[in-house]
């Protein structure tokens, strides 16, 4: 089934580039509808990288995706919806970042 998808974009920047759009403006049931405000500047950007040479690099911890939902792959070993800490082995570091420390208790543990 063919299904039509609407999007109304406010004070977003510019995403993509010209094979993007032109893939895009081939979709027949996409439709979409940018709204600004003709003062905000943000609509204006990205003005760095928009020519290439721009690496964007973001510290996040991929745990967080599986905070509130199962998406990651199980290569990850990180569980789902793992935001309740006591029942899923997820443990904070010292660096902010959070991994398994699931393990199962073996004889002479110390336990």
């Amino acid at each position: 089934p063919v299904i039509a998808v609407t999007v109304f974009s406010f004070g977003s920047p510019y995403v993509g580039d010209i094979e993007f759009k032109k893939l895009c403006d081939s979709m027949e049931h996409l439709h979409m509808l940018r709204v600004r405000n003709l003062q905000d500047q943000i609509p204006s950007y990205p003005l760095l990288g928009s020519k290439g040479g721009f690496k964007l690099e973001v510290k996040q911890d991929i745990a967080l995706v599986n905070k509130r939902m199962d998406v990651l792959k199980e290569d990850y070993l990180v569980p789902g919806k793992w935001l309740c800490l006591e029942n899923t082995g997820m443990v904070q570091g010292e660096d902010g970042n959070w991994k398994l420390e699931d393990h199962e208790i073996e004889d002479g543990d110390g336990i």
